[in-house]
């Protein structure tokens, strides 16, 4: 016959998954206050200046998209001011009357600048908009 396993070892164990083993797995689920930066299509004038995140932050984008995607899907596409492309990808188009949020990975440093060129996604490839800012120096 086999032995019975003791109610102290049991618990004991699960005591210790519960403080060491189960809290290393669980991610961090608290709430990030995030400030995004305003882009408007390119127009004659000053270019949007972004501040330089801190360290390994991120930068938010509220694109304002003032033409409706016929099909509802976006691309999009960053580069740096030399052409080099920083990130691309596509996105449903937002709402009408309300932004496209990016959040942009700590790969942009200043003091750069960017454009970001949004079109329809399909055969189209219709330019919605083009956006131009600088990130400035630390």
């Amino acid at each position: 016959m086999g032995r019975s396993r003791s109610p102290w070892t049991l618990g004991f164990v699960t005591t210790y998954q519960s403080f060491w083993v189960v809290p290393s797995l669980r991610r961090d689920v608290s709430a990030v206050a995030i400030v995004p930066v305003s882009l408007r299509p390119a127009s004659r004038g000053a270019e949007v200046v972004v501040p330089q995140p801190s360290a390994g932050a991120p930068i938010t984008l509220a694109i304002e998209i003032n033409e409706p995607a016929d099909n509802g899907q976006l691309i999009y596409d960053l580069k740096a001011a030399d052409g080099r492309t920083i990130v691309s990808g596509r996105a449903a188009a937002p709402a009408p009357g309300a932004p496209l949020l990016l959040l942009i990975p700590s790969t942009l440093a200043g003091p750069s600048h960017y454009i970001l060129s949004v079109h329809e996604a399909g055969p189209s490839n219709r330019t919605l908009g083009e956006y131009r800012f600088a990130v400035s120096a630390q």
